[in-house]
């Protein structure tokens, strides 16, 4: 383990790990998703007849309801991008003030 994983705090590590397993449980989603979105746009001919069209809401609404949930984490990951990097930022300009800023 490196020295940076030994000073981060527990919170921060168990917020790591909801974030992982949350991130591997959509993707494991969508990867089962695919191939059934893939049949569907495949086997519907939107000349044909109108069941053949109605096939394709389900699909949409699979869809969306994947994007709902989708959302609300990338949300919290670009906000958290953005907070390490603001973090990141802070720490060099107190290094710089105290004079402690080496390279």
């Amino acid at each position: 383990e490196d020295d940076a994983a030994k000073d981060r705090p527990f919170h921060q590590w168990c917020a790591e790990c909801i974030i992982c397993a949350n991130v591997t449980m959509h993707t494991l989603r969508l990867q089962v998703m695919r191939p059934v979105i893939r049949d569907i746009l495949s086997s519907v001919d939107l000349q044909a007849s109108r069941t053949s069209i109605e096939r394709l809401y389900p699909l949409r609404k699979a869809l969306s309801k994947f994007i709902e949930q989708v959302k609300p984490l990338s949300t919290c990951l670009q906000d958290l991008v953005e907070t390490e990097a603001e973090h990141q930022h802070r720490l060099i300009v107190r290094r710089r003030s105290n004079g402690s800023f080496s390279f």
